[in-house]
């Protein structure tokens, strides 16, 4: 089953953790918001993957498993990692992995609902 990967991140992350995390895993794409995808570029390159990049703005009102009070504050979602995995799934995706931790970076992973 392929996935997309919604990634989250504060500044200065060790993007290191989640290319180990991530490297020979059944992933379609990753996907980000805009303020993120230069620094999530190379990562995708590395992994021979697409980076789907999302507008904040499209993000409000993605229901999410998980929520943040700080991000319902700036993105009015409450992952921006759950929110970007679904997003870029597109209709009718599930999260199939809430938002974990990771070096400074949150992903989650989202597929389309099966027929």
């Amino acid at each position: 089953m392929s996935v997309v990967i919604g990634i989250g991140m504060r500044t200065g992350a060790d993007l290191s953790l989640l290319e180990d995390a991530l490297r020979g895993q059944p992933v379609a794409a990753l996907a980000t918001i805009k303020p993120r995808a230069e620094v999530l570029g190379p990562l995708a390159m590395r992994l021979g993957l697409p980076l789907v990049v999302i507008a904040p703005g499209d993000l409000a009102n993605v229901p999410t498993p998980s929520a943040s009070d700080r991000i319902m504050a700036l993105y009015r979602c409450g992952s921006v990692a759950e929110a970007c995995a679904l997003v870029a799934a597109g209709p009718g995706s599930v999260i199939v992995q809430p938002r974990l931790a990771l070096g400074g970076t949150t992903w989650a992973a989202a597929r389309k609902a099966p027929l």
